[in-house]
């Protein structure tokens, strides 16, 4: 699935630094009374269960390299939060550093 957004989305892989963001939202027990439920909506609660953060990221880059970006070794920064959500969704930005403007940055300092 991951490779096919990748695909749908981006017409050649992103070949310099990049940074990715993701987010990964997951379903609300239905078990839990309205007010955990309530506090789970608003970011109040976060998943501390499985799956594990580390394997969801680990999912999502394996299924995007080669596509969204030539490999994983471009990476430079990466953000990962898990959240509590419906519809149950993973959501993820990657961007290509502008190495020039970082590059003029450490240069004024």
């Amino acid at each position: 699935m991951v490779g096919f957004y990748a695909r749908r989305d981006l017409k050649r892989p992103l070949e310099g630094e990049i940074t990715v963001r993701m987010d990964f939202y997951m379903p609300i027990p239905r078990s839990w009374p309205e007010g955990k439920r309530t506090a789970a909506e608003g970011g109040l609660i976060r998943p501390s269960s499985r799956p594990d953060i580390d394997n969801l990221v680990k999912a999502v880059l394996d299924g995007m390299n080669g596509i969204a970006f030539k490999d994983d070794g471009q990476i430079v920064s990466l953000t990962a939060n898990e959240w509590y959500g419906e519809p149950t969704r993973t959501e993820v930005t990657v961007t290509e550093n502008d190495n020039e403007a970082q590059h003029r940055s450490d240069e004024d300092k």
